[in-house]
């Protein structure tokens, strides 16, 4: 497999097989008990690495054709121009969030207020409940 030419979908077909064992009885076995025959080197189905010839001999390997694996890969393609957009758009980001020191200290100052109003709405809260259940809560904890 090689990587994708271009962005979009593109279908790819693989044929597959399988080994075989030679005569009725591993056919029998097959059909009725089911299995077969499995490679103990999975490297035999390729081509070796230290393989130098013109042609690769498998003599005496048998093997039966099974169907085939269709893959369905979506590939997406990454441009340059669109890089060097969010490189141009991190930029602009820092350069706001330096200007933006004003913005966040603001912030932390309407956080401090509403923190500040819930507060006096507790205290008010707590002003109103009777004076038993305030003293029994605060002995628990």
């Amino acid at each position: 497999l090689s990587c994708c030419p271009g962005s979009g979908l593109h279908m790819l077909t693989i044929p597959t097989w399988r080994p075989v064992e030679l005569g009725t009885v591993a056919e029998l076995r097959r059909f009725f008990i089911g299995g077969s025959p499995e490679l103990e080197d999975i490297t035999y189905a390729r081509i070796p690495s230290t393989f130098k010839g013109e042609r690769l001999s498998r003599f005496g390997f048998r093997t039966e054709t099974t169907g085939s694996v269709t893959f369905r890969l979506y590939c997406l393609q990454q441009s340059q121009a669109f890089l060097e957009t969010s490189a141009l758009r991190q930029r602009m980001q820092s350069v706001l969030d330096r200007l933006g020191g004003f913005s966040q200290q603001s912030s932390v100052y309407s956080v401090l207020e509403a923190f500040q109003r819930a507060r006096r709405r507790m205290q008010e809260a707590r002003k109103s409940l009777p004076q038993d259940l305030i003293s029994t809560s605060a002995s628990t904890v």
